[in-house]
């Protein structure tokens, strides 16, 4: 479904963003946490780039992606560890 998706709208669309979301989700429920935050971050990017930062759908994508960081039990920071990632990916 997502290669399908990511070829009829390309890798930054709404659509995509929101099956990323539901993938990770269910990978949460399945306390696969590492897959879930992967899931999450994809999302989140999305909505990031496309709505924007202070955008009601990429607060919602950063606080379930924030959700799953916490599941995975860092020591860092979720803010820091996102900033960090975040930087990385634009670069």
């Amino acid at each position: 479904m997502v290669k399908v998706c990511e070829k009829a709208y390309g890798k930054t669309h709404l659509e995509l963003a929101g099956i990323y979301n539901n993938i990770a989700s269910i990978y949460h429920d399945l306390r696969d946490h590492a897959k879930a935050l992967d899931g999450y971050m994809k999302s989140y990017s999305i909505y990031r780039r496309v709505l924007g930062d202070e955008h009601s759908q990429t607060l919602k994508s950063k606080k379930f992606l924030k959700e799953a960081y916490d599941s995975c039990g860092h020591a860092k920071p979720f803010e820091k560890w996102l900033q960090t990632l975040l930087s990385q990916r634009e670069t």
